[in-house]
């Protein structure tokens, strides 16, 4: 039988020294209703009413919880959401870092445009089923890949681990962003491990070279107010 104790220590359960980190995804962000693709309107979009309320729920849950490092990505949702974080621990402007940013799908096209393969609808429709059978941004046309997002980011994490060392590093960004630094502590080759409600939080418990999950998609703050959305 193995020692109860080994186990603990194995997920750095009750170790002191281990770094906590917690990956929150924004809030809802007001996008255009469906229909004609237009990459520009999604491109960094505002939280929506909705996102405002789940991020002033993250914010009050957060209130008594000690950190060390909040920061978030360069774009507004992800801002926002930190914001209503640092409000209630009088941090004045949170650190926005843009390698954090969401995962590249439309980065080569401009305002007005559409990926090539929208013109033969078939085409487009076969990378959308191919892409839900088994996401992977490679094949979403003119986008970032899998691999190039990681190359980003995880960097930007451990940087950040070994910065703030045995304490607590909070970090606001994306569903894209969570899932690539996830599976990359699971040795996984695919995009996307889950869909992250949001205004959930993941955590990651850290030392040395040891990285294990802690929680995932943890949503308890939204569930008692009824503002779930993924």
């Amino acid at each position: 039988m193995v020692n109860p104790r080994a186990v603990q220590d194995a997920f750095l359960s009750f170790d002191d020294d281990a770094t906590l980190l917690t990956i929150v995804r924004h809030g809802q962000q007001d996008v255009p209703a469906w229909g004609k693709f237009d990459p520009s309107d999604w491109s960094d979009p505002p939280l929506s009413a909705l996102g405002l309320q789940q991020a002033d729920a993250l914010g009050r849950a957060f209130a008594d919880i000690a950190f060390d490092c909040l920061v978030s990505s360069a774009m507004i949702r992800a801002k926002q959401t930190a914001d209503a974080i640092a409000k209630h621990h009088d941090i004045g402007n949170v650190p926005r870092i843009e390698e954090l940013n969401e995962v590249g799908a439309h980065r080569s096209h401009t305002a007005g445009s559409e990926p090539a393969t929208r013109e033969d609808p078939d085409v487009w429709a076969a990378r959308i089923e191919k892409f839900i059978a088994k996401p992977r941004w490679s094949d979403i046309p003119g986008g970032e890949t899998g691999p190039e997002l990681r190359e980003r980011i995880v960097p930007v994490f451990e940087e950040l681990l070994e910065k703030h060392a045995g304490g607590h590093v909070v970090v606001v960004c994306h569903g894209g962003v969570m899932n690539a630094y996830l599976a990359h502590i699971l040795d996984w080759d695919g995009d996307m491990l889950f869909l992250p409600a949001h205004t959930s939080y993941s955590t990651v418990r850290a030392k040395g070279s040891k990285r294990v999950i802690q929680s995932i998609n943890e949503r308890c703050h939204l569930n008692a107010e009824g503002l779930v959305s993924f």
